[in-house]
């Protein structure tokens, strides 16, 4: 596995960032490229202001050819610092990179267990290996949390994680409005007291309720707000997954 991002993708990104009439500008290219070399001790192939001293090559060439001396990870830090840039952050094309920069190299992005509960976190990590397609969101929110970007996303990954789990445990295509039923049963026919699934059922209702209510307002949630979310729904998707690993 490659220690840094793609050269295709870099060059991609940096022509929008460095584009020619209304993207960042020569110097300031060169300025951003500093920050992140004194930050980290790497040598800029281009450090000179002056765009002349460039051999005729254009700004958003310069611009990828210093990013590709940084370490996949510093590479990650630099384009989502670039992604919410003010005069970048709503265009379609830096929600296209955005997303792409997290589909694809989502292993060089910070790790989210620095600011969340860690145990809590790496387990239902490791429990979810089984479970590639529900892993991904989970792990796609844990991203968007950590980098701060697509923030109403990430409750909708969230969510989506916790109902594709319990689709796939339950083996139905059922919303998570309306799992009840079916929940109950599976918890029940493993062992578990009916208070706690009574107090598991009533944690899925709330957590729907706030879900249905922020997606309809489009509300902007909290930090505070997102870190309890993440963390709810870690815990509810652990008992599932540790139920179905013992479950007969």
């Amino acid at each position: 596995m490659s220690n840094k991002i793609d050269d295709t993708f870099l060059s991609y990104a940096c022509n929008w960032f460095g584009e020619t009439k209304w993207g960042l500008s020569g110097a300031n290219i060169i300025r951003f490229c500093q920050k992140y070399s004194v930050m980290y001790g790497v040598k800029l192939v281009y450090e000179a202001t002056d765009m002349y001293t460039t051999g005729g090559k254009n700004k958003a060439t310069v611009f990828a050819l210093n990013l590709k001396e940084f370490q996949g990870k510093h590479q990650f830090e630099m384009l989502i610092e670039l992604c919410k840039m003010p005069e970048f952050s709503i265009h379609p094309q830096t929600l296209e990179i955005q997303s792409r920069l997290i589909e694809r190299y989502s292993e060089f992005a910070p790790d989210p267990s620095d600011l969340l509960d860690i145990s809590i976190i790496t387990e239902t990590k490791h429990l979810l290996d089984d479970y590639p397609q529900v892993k991904k969101h989970y792990e796609s929110a844990l991203i968007k949390y950590q980098t701060q970007i697509f923030e109403r996303n990430l409750v909708d990954d969230m969510r989506f994680s916790f109902e594709q789990l319990l689709k796939e445990i339950l083996s139905n295509d059922r919303p998570l409005e309306k799992q009840q039923d079916d929940l109950c049963k599976y918890l029940q026919a493993n062992g578990i007291s009916d208070s706690l699934i009574s107090m598991y059922n009533k944690l899925r209702e709330y957590y729907c309720n706030y879900q249905n209510i922020h997606a309809k307002h489009n509300d902007m949630t909290k930090k505070q707000e997102f870190e309890f979310i993440i963390e709810l729904t870690s815990i509810m998707m652990k008992l599932l997954l540790k139920t179905t690993i013992i479950s007969p």
